[in-house]
């Protein structure tokens, strides 16, 4: 059993598949054909690699496991320092591998999700977006030329992961006052271009000035690993955009995706949807960002419905001492009405007397 959780670096994984012995190949070969069923190819290789972590955490088979090193694994799991809807990931998939070849629920009863409230994934707000401030504050801590074009680049298109790690300077035109970039999505297998300009195009035209490596060719990744040929990892990505958060003390967990949601909540908003579907790679996508900007729609209730227009807070303030104005006269002319009526009665006593 190994001593604390590993970070694995890319490939790493590849390399211990490899050490795994035929019995092992074949209980996760029956496991992951079950999850291809509603998984696709992608999401079957990562589950593939989540399975391998238990193996190489325990340093025990796939197939020898016990409820004692089962509950090791999660201990080690428990306090690496992982996101714990990553933790929740790895236990769910674990967990389902190890009562597919053991049929033992006493073995994995302790594999419960964290409970953990906030945010997620799939769980978010129109409150959790990114501002514009909050990207002024991360670019305050970016380290490098390469992680300030990044976090501008990434805000500005809302692109996947995948697409702009994979993003290569062939797909990269600049022009007088904008830049385009061809982004290829592995999900969907299409192409699409994003005009970037100001800020951002100048970090991107900067970064390509002090890029890594010398005598940049076409082929070259615009964000690379330690490694010219690959691209660098979505663990990479996130793990930079979520120190640079920190260190801005931001109220909020950052990560790839929030990007992406933020932008396609603020385009949805002001374009039209076919417009936004071809920008972000969507298809039929704008009931997945509906739920998100309630903002939106508040204001246009009150605005064309309940007829409340926003106005500028001069414009308040003149409303207010109007209306103030308004109050004052009122109780003055009340008190002399009162004084008028009091004269009223006196003289319809007197004359009865």
């Amino acid at each position: 059993m190994k001593q604390e959780y590993p970070r694995y670096k890319q490939g790493e994984l590849d390399l211990i598949e490899k050490k795994i012995c035929d019995k092992d190949k074949v209980a996760l070969n029956e496991f992951t054909k079950k999850c291809s069923i509603t998984s696709g190819e992608r999401k079957v290789k990562q589950i593939r690699k989540l399975i391998l972590q238990l193996f190489d955490v325990t340093q025990i088979p796939l197939t020898q496991q016990t409820k004692e090193t089962a509950d090791s694994f999660l201990v080690l799991l428990n306090k690496c320092d992982k996101s714990y809807w990553t933790k929740d990931e790895i236990k769910i998939y674990v967990k389902n591998f190890l009562l597919n070849y053991y049929k033992d629920y006493a073995m994995v009863e302790n594999f419960k999700s964290s409970g953990k409230k906030g945010l997620n994934p799939q769980k978010i707000t129109e409150n959790n977006l990114i501002s514009e401030k909050d990207v002024e504050k991360m670019l305050r801590f970016a380290q490098s030329y390469k992680e300030k074009c990044y976090l501008l680049l990434v805000f500005q298109t809302g692109a996947r992961p995948q697409e702009l790690a994979e993003l290569k300077w062939s797909e990269v035109k600049f022009e007088d006052k904008y830049a385009e970039v061809t982004l290829f999505s592995n999900k969907t297998k299409q192409s699409r271009s994003f005009p970037i300009v100001e800020k951002t195009k100048e970090a991107l035209w900067e970064w390509k000035q002090h890029y890594s490596f010398q005598d940049i060719k076409p082929n070259d990744y615009v964000f690379p690993s330690r490694w010219r040929n690959k691209p660098i990892t979505s663990a990479g990505l996130n793990k930079m955009l979520r120190r640079m958060s920190e260190s801005a003390g931001l109220n909020k967990d950052v990560w790839n995706y929030l990007f992406r949601h933020t932008r396609a909540t603020r385009l949805y908003e002001e374009l039209p949807q076919q417009i936004v579907e071809k920008l972000m790679g969507h298809k039929n996508m704008a009931g997945i960002y509906a739920h998100i900007s309630s903002k939106k729609a508040r204001e246009e209730m009150l605005s064309k419905i309940y007829k409340i227009d926003d106005m500028p807070q001069e414009k308040k303030n003149e409303l207010e001492l109007e209306v103030a104005t308004l109050k004052k006269n009122y109780k003055n002319l009340h008190k002399e009405f009162q004084k008028f009526a009091g004269r009223v009665v006196a003289t319809n006593i007197s004359s009865k007397i």
